[in-house]
């Protein structure tokens, strides 16, 4: 007879037999050799390691030699139940919840207990070191539910005694089961040897604010270590907003609870903490305000947060949470989200600050923030990196001079496009036409890529492997070996584990690029990658758009890429919030039929079909095809002798940067540097242009701020090819 599983019926003797084993003799190994999704990426697990409950790899560590994932289970099922437990009327826990995507009719019947596996890279062999035990259900009377139903962060750290150790953040099922946040509140562990682990953690209760104060803390988050010191995130909820915390022995040996002491503040809504230059910086949430980005110095009572960035960057309650923050090149990036925060559907935009605490925008819309200044994106795209199905940048993170932006997709969810007809024709034959075709280079997560910050690339659009169901980035793990590892969320088949060997920066840095969707090699040789064109910018002029770049080493010959937006309209509901006025960490838009009552119908614009327009030999192109007004994304791809296709940055028309010109870069220019442009503008409008573009460029190398060499960066190419199809649009 089969043993049942924790969900089902079985007493808590039998269960206790099973955990207490150890953990080495309880290990599952499983045997991989790598599949490869496309040249340089491999799949080195699937399928949530053989149970697709593993739904999330939530956590991912690099501990002695080895890859350890800490899993999450039964996701979209949890999203369903916690939303329940709040909102009882509205029914939101269904069996089937999604396409292909079940939960068990009954809730306490999905067994929930989380995993921890190991990746050994020599023998590439997956063993599962450790699941959480579980504990009785008080909601359930004769069932158990587990301890720990994810493991939501790791981090390593060598202790006094000179060992290394890892630690996990779990997170428990207390929300639905508040009676367990006692008697069975959620775990942070410590292992020595990835086998035997320590709960550090106890019951304790966290400061808030507003409509829910001082609750008890129901999981961890991310871990960070500043100035020798251990902090900890510590949710009251699952979407995973809560508070910092110190914790103030984590070495300790006698097995007694470590102590905690609260951070930051009880206003406060932390979901990401990073340190960089010194300083402690707290990523925080509002759904009134928007998000927020906090700087402290102080590592004792009395904590003093510095205000960086505010009001959701300008955009207000638009934008509302932190999701991801990651130190590159001296610059801080900070990506932020909707969270449905509006009647609009869920969008993300990504900021960098500097050394100096100032910000800038990397990819979102314009604005103008709470310090009056005028913002815009100095990558020239806009929310989302121009992809409407993207409401999460949900990773950062760098290896070999590269950063890399993971992200979630929801594109799949209209896949069963006959549901979804902008009109009230059942079976709308044209729609689901030309969704098919839309969704062709879409379904799947995509990461990003960029060498400089600026100038980004994609990596993949669809998922690597290109499973649609694949949607989301949800782990990234820098490794000694060169690798970066990715692991995935997936609610219908389970979570993948992707080892990349991308290595475009570390030959040559300051290049960019790897392929677009008509070139799906992701990663490349060294060869490859000195063909690649770099630094494309775009300048609307009267008779055409020019496109320019940075020739690379040995291409052939260049192709221009053009890709045209397609607007429908498709009706969307607002999704229940928790008590806090967030949506849970990986929420997806709920599409609903034309004619739903409550819904409301938005205009998506869609990408729609990418063509080669044209084809050369030089370094620039005018697009004199193009229709005023309407928007566009470009990239350049290059052609090598040996069938090679790297793949510029992509750039949109109409540009959201306000056209670089003499009187822009002036303005944020110290006097001195200013007067000497003057100079340099006078001899332009003279009869010495290479002298009045030389002093140009020499700014964009030197000048002291981030703002002024990049617009001094895009003037200098704007002169260079000023005229070629007209007179700018824009002036200079």
């Amino acid at each position: 007879m089969n043993p049942r599983r924790p969900g089902t019926p079985r007493t808590l003797r039998a269960l206790v037999a099973r955990v207490v084993v150890p953990a080495v003799l309880l290990a599952c190994v499983l045997g991989t050799s790598a599949q490869a999704a496309v040249p340089g990426v491999d799949v080195i697990a699937q399928r949530g390691f053989g149970n697709v409950h593993n739904s999330y790899a939530w956590g991912m560590a690099w501990f002695k030699g080895a890859l350890y994932v800490g899993t999450g289970r039964y996701v979209a099922c949890m999203e369903a139940a916690t939303t329940d437990f709040y909102f009882p009327v509205a029914k939101t826990y269904r069996p089937y919840k999604m396409p292909s995507i079940h939960c068990p009719r009954n809730r306490w019947n999905m067994d929930l207990r989380a995993e921890i596996w190991r990746y050994t890279p020599w023998n590439k062999t997956w063993v599962r070191v450790y699941r959480s035990p579980a504990v009785n259900n008080p909601r359930s009377p004769g069932k158990l539910i587990a301890r720990d139903i994810a493991y939501r962060g790791m981090s390593v750290r060598k202790g006094p005694d000179g060992r290394e150790a890892l630690f996990v953040s779990g997170v428990s099922p207390d929300e639905i089961v508040p009676e367990l946040r006692h008697k069975a509140s959620p775990r942070l562990l410590r292992t020595y040897d990835g086998l035997t682990y320590t709960n550090l953690a106890h019951s304790f209760v966290v400061d808030k604010t507003g409509s829910l104060r001082d609750q008890r803390v129901m999981g961890f988050r991310g871990i960070t270590w500043w100035r020798g010191r251990m902090y900890a995130l510590a949710s009251t909820a699952y979407a995973g907003d809560g508070a910092l915390f110190e914790v103030l022995d984590p070495w300790r040996t006698d097995h007694k609870p470590s102590r905690f002491r609260q951070v930051s503040a009880p206003w406060m809504h932390v979901f990401e903490i990073e340190v960089y230059r010194g300083g402690l910086y707290i990523g925080s949430g509002s759904a009134k305000k928007g998000y927020s980005v906090w700087k402290t110095t102080r590592t004792s009572k009395p904590f003093h947060f510095k205000p960086i960035v505010t009001d959701g960057a300008g955009r207000g309650p638009k934008m509302t949470g932190v999701i991801a923050m990651h130190v590159f090149k001296d610059h801080l990036y900070v990506s932020a989200v909707s969270w449905y925060a509006t009647d609009d559907i869920p969008t993300t935009e990504m900021i960098r600050i500097d050394h100096r605490d100032d910000w800038q925008v990397v990819v979102g819309r314009p604005r103008v923030a709470a310090d009056g200044i005028y913002r815009y994106p100095i990558s020239g795209l806009m929310d989302g990196f121009e992809n409407v199905f993207m409401p999460h940048i949900w990773r950062i993170s760098d290896q070999n001079g590269a950063l890399y932006a993971g992200t979630l997709d929801w594109s799949y969810l209209l896949q069963d496009s006959k549901n979804w007809p902008p009109d009230d024709k059942p079976n709308n034959d044209q729609f689901s036409g030309l969704l098919s075709q839309v969704l062709a280079g879409e379904l799947g997560f995509d990461v990003w890529t960029t060498c400089d910050g600026i100038d980004w690339f994609p990596a993949t659009r669809t998922s690597f492997s290109g499973d649609e169901y694949d949607f989301g980035v949800r782990t990234m793990q820098p490794a000694p070996n060169g690798k970066m590892y990715i692991g995935t969320a997936d609610h219908a088949h389970g979570t993948r584990i992707f080892s990349s060997d991308a290595n475009d920066c570390q030959a040559f840095p300051g290049t960019n690029g790897t392929p677009v969707r008509s070139s799906p090699t992701p990663t490349v040789s060294a060869t490859t990658a000195a063909m690649r064109p770099q630094h494309l910018l775009t300048d609307v002029q009267r008779d055409g758009t020019v496109l320019s770049w940075e020739r690379g080493a040995r291409a052939a010959r260049y192709d221009v890429v053009r890709t045209t937006p397609t607007d429908i309209v498709l009706n969307f509901m607002a999704p229940l919030t928790d008590p806090d006025g967030f949506t849970y960490d990986g929420q997806l838009p709920q599409i609903v039929p034309y004619g739903t009552p409550n819904a409301t119908p938005i205009d998506v614009p869609l990408p729609g079909k990418s063509e080669v327009i044209g084809t050369t030999t030089g370094s620039f192109f005018v697009d004199r095809t193009a229709v005023p007004g309407a928007r566009y994304t470009y990239s350049v791809v290059a052609q090598g002798p040996a069938g090679q296709r790297p793949a510029s940055n992509f750039q949109a028309v109409p540009d959201p940067r306000p056209a670089a010109t003499f009187a822009q870069l002036q303005k944020v220019l110290p006097t001195a540097r200013a007067a000497s442009l003057q100079d340099d503008r006078a001899l332009w409008d003279g009869a010495d242009r290479a002298q009045a573009l030389a002093g140009v460029r020499q700014l964009a190398r030197t000048a002291d701020s981030d703002t002024a060499r990049d617009i001094a960066r895009r003037l200098a190419r704007r002169l260079q090819y000023a005229d070629v199809a007209g007179r700018p649009v824009g002036g200079r």
